[in-house]
């Protein structure tokens, strides 16, 4: 096989590696972005029920807070009486 041939088809080999291997990679980065929105998206709704939590625990810390008002305002009218 004469040099130049075979210096042609090491290249040629070596384009066909580098193809696969970028093919591979993209591949990798389709489904690393691909996670990347999952994650997202399950991070945004997680969020979204920690806020309503919250909300919820404000909700039932001001009633507590209004029941123990209630309460104490009926002992001090009780002991009045």
């Amino acid at each position: 096989m004469e040099p130049a041939v075979a210096v042609a088809l090491k290249d040629s080999s070596e384009l066909v590696k580098l193809k696969a291997e970028r093919d591979r990679l993209e591949e990798v980065f389709s489904t690393q972005q691909e996670a990347a929105k999952a994650a997202e998206a399950a991070l945004a709704t997680a969020t979204e029920e920690q806020t309503r939590w919250r909300q919820r625990v404000s909700e039932l810390q001001k009633l507590r807070s209004e029941q123990a008002a209630a309460i104490a305002a009926d002992s001090e009218r009780r002991r009045v009486e």
